[in-house]
């Protein structure tokens, strides 16, 4: 017989499992539902991949749920950052997605201008659109997540102190991963109805809505990863160089989907390598205590 404690974990390894499933269903589904079905209905394929592209918002804390102690607590809060500091960062972009139907023919046109060697124009006219995207939401996320994620601890029962180390020191959040989360997601959002709006040529509407699925697929890896990463326990220049590389590959989809993805996931498995290797030879208490010294 199990020990309550290890059957406790056994049933949130099953539940985590669980969750990946379904997300892996419904995008698989969408994938699918606009490739192969003799109709597609934009209300049908938005709702799968919407639905997708939420449900991964839900991995990460249950993922966070795994780890026992002193590291679980900022492993949840990085959880919480995902959807309270990240959601304006992808909802307000994605919403404008929706809404005009000229942000729709943004993307084919910057692949058709970088196809038609135009980079200057197509550089000069897409890049800004997505940066300003971007910056509709960073006011509202900050104010966000400084607001909910202590609301959430304290109804938790954590003490202030608790919460402000928590915050201060031991999470040691980077805004770069925090960002490459959301642009992974409006990226999606852009393929979803870039796909739509091509529909008429089969070949060029399936090319953008494999590459929503294949976004949606990075996204749980990059769950999976984000709670666990501590970015100060590896080594500097090596994080520097590796979390350039991710930013850039998230960018890279926007030109050729496969390519970017691929770096974007060597990127984060080595992140996570080295980051699990510098926990394991410290303990959470020394860690906050070294953070606090150099500030």
């Amino acid at each position: 017989m199990l020990t309550d404690n290890r059957q406790t974990m056994l049933d949130r390894n099953v539940d985590y499992c669980r969750q990946v499933v379904v997300v892996v269903i419904a995008a698989v589904g969408a994938y699918w539902s606009t490739t192969l079905a003799s109709e597609v209905l934009l209300p049908w394929t938005l709702f799968l991949f919407g639905g997708a592209i939420i449900y991964t918002l839900v991995l990460p804390y249950k993922r966070a749920s795994l780890i026992e102690g002193r590291w679980g607590l900022p492993a949840r809060v990085k959880a919480l950052t995902v959807v309270l500091m990240g959601s304006p960062f992808y909802l307000f972009p994605s919403i404008a997605v929706l809404l005009d139907t000229s942000l729709a023919e943004s993307l084919p046109m910057f692949h058709y201008q970088i196809a038609t060697f135009q980079f200057e124009t197509a550089f000069s006219s897409f890049i800004p659109l997505v940066m300003s995207f971007l910056y509709g939401g960073l006011f509202a996320s900050i104010l966000t997540a400084r607001v909910g994620i202590r609301f959430i601890l304290r109804k938790f029962r954590y003490g202030e102190a608790e919460i402000n180390e928590t915050l201060r020191y031991a999470t040691d959040r980077t805004g770069r991963i925090e960002l490459g989360f959301s642009l992974a997601i409006v990226f999606a959002a852009l393929y979803v109805i870039a796909g739509w709006y091509r529909l008429d040529v089969s070949s060029t509407s399936q090319y953008y809505f494999f590459g929503a699925f294949l976004l949606v697929m990075m996204l749980v890896f990059y769950g999976y990863f984000f709670v666990t990463y501590t970015p100060s326990v590896c080594p500097k220049w090596t994080r520097r160089l590796l979390e350039a590389i991710l930013l850039l590959s998230i960018f890279a989809t926007i030109i050729g989907y496969l390519l970017g993805i691929l770096f974007a996931l060597a990127a984060i498995t080595l992140l996570h390598f080295l980051s699990n290797k510098g926990r394991r030879k410290l303990e959470l208490r020394a860690f906050v205590e070294e953070k606090q010294e150099e500030n």
